[in-house]
């Protein structure tokens, strides 16, 4: 019980002096960054993308700890990094939770023998008791992550290709 609680501990306290940090991971073009004056879009799913108006040049995937993150955490670094790779819009396409850590689990999970079909000893039954399954650490940390695209205006496009 006191290893459980010392992990739990350590991994909320690693949690909390992470705060809010995001990590960006990015594919794709990469332009001169976008004028501060000019606005970048964001656009909340694919239903409000038109192709005919932009290209994709990457795309974008944002992850932070569920503590201390919300909807504008994402917006925003979507948005400063969409600016710093030259985009003029961006737009989210999925969004999830993931879960790391250890799971609470039986023993049968990680393929442990059958308890059935084992030849026990040579040991009177009634002293052997019922087997129990074996139970792992349930500790876990949540993380969010929100997947984007990263657009350009087709015609600026079209003027860095001729």
């Amino acid at each position: 019980m006191y290893k459980f609680a010392y992990r739990l501990l350590l991994l909320l306290s690693l949690a909390l002096l992470c705060g809010c940090s995001v990590s960006v991971d990015y594919t794709g073009q990469k332009f001169s960054a976008t004028p501060e004056h000019s606005e970048v879009k964001f656009l909340r799913s694919r239903q409000e993308l038109n192709l005919d108006d932009y290209a994709i040049i990457g795309r974008m995937t944002v992850t932070a700890y569920d503590a201390g993150s919300d909807h504008y955490t994402f917006q925003k670094a979507l948005l400063e990094k969409t600016r710093e790779f030259g985009g003029d819009a961006v737009c989210q396409v999925e969004a999830k939770t993931i879960t790391h850590g250890a799971y609470a689990t039986n023993a049968e999970e990680f393929g442990a023998p059958d308890m059935a079909k084992a030849v026990p000893p040579a040991i009177d039954p009634a002293q052997r008791g019922n087997p129990a399954p074996l139970k792992g650490d349930s500790i876990y940390v949540k993380r969010k992550q929100v997947k984007a695209l990263v657009l350009k205006k087709r015609a600026d496009v079209k003027k860095f290709l001729e």
